[in-house]
C-alpha cells in the first residue's frame, strides 16, 4: 500500500501519475472514503490526464458515464451509493464494461458490488479528508 499526504486536494498530481501507471497493468479502480472526500474529484483528474475531452460528472443517478481516452479506450465511471444490492447492477449491465478488455472501469462506493469486481484484482483507492487536506492510499498488486 501506497499512502500520500496530507496534501491540499488540488495539488494531486503524484496521486494521478500512480493511478495512471497502475492502469498499465489494471482496468479496474474502485475509490472509497466519505461523503465529500474527492472520489469525484481525482476521477476528474485522472480521465483528464488519460486524454479525455469530455466533461466528467459523477454518474451518481445515472449510474455509468462513458468518456473516450486519447487512447481510443473507453472510460467507464460509475457510483454505486445508490445501489441497494448486485442484482441492481447486473439489471444495468455492468457486467459488459466489467468484461470489456477495452474499457477501464472507475467505481466509486463499490462496497456493494465487491463480489463482481474482485477477480479483476483491481487498484484500491482509499481517500480521507480534513479541512483541505487529503490523505490517499493506494493499494495493488501492480505498484
Amino acid at each position: 500500500m501506497i499512502t500520500i499526504g496530507p496534501i491540499p486536494q488540488n495539488q494531486i498530481e503524484e496521486v494521478v501519475q500512480l493511478l495512471l501507471k497502475a492502469g498499465q497493468s489494471s482496468r479496474v479502480f474502485t475509490f472509497t472514503g466519505d461523503l465529500g472526500a474527492g472520489k469525484t474529484t481525482l476521477i476528474r483528474q485522472f480521465v483528464k490526464a488519460l486524454g479525455a475531452k469530455e466533461e466528467v460528472n459523477s454518474p451518481t443517478f445515472g449510474i455509468i458515464n462513458e468518456y473516450t481516452a486519447s487512447s481510443g479506450r473507453t472510460i467507464c465511471h460509475t457510483d454505486w451509493y445508490r445501489i441497494k444490492d448486485i442484482s441492481e447492477l447486473l439489471d444495468a449491465g455492468i457486467t459488459e464494461y466489467l468484461y470489456d478488455d477495452n474499457c477501464l472501469l472507475l467505481v466509486e462506493w463499490p462496497e456493494i458490488g465487491m463480489p463482481l469486481l474482485l477477480a479483476e484484482k483491481p487498484v484500491s483507492v482509499s481517500i480521507e479528508h480534513a479541512d483541505e487536506q487529503r490523505i490517499y492510499r493506494i493499494a495493488s498488486d501492480f505498484l
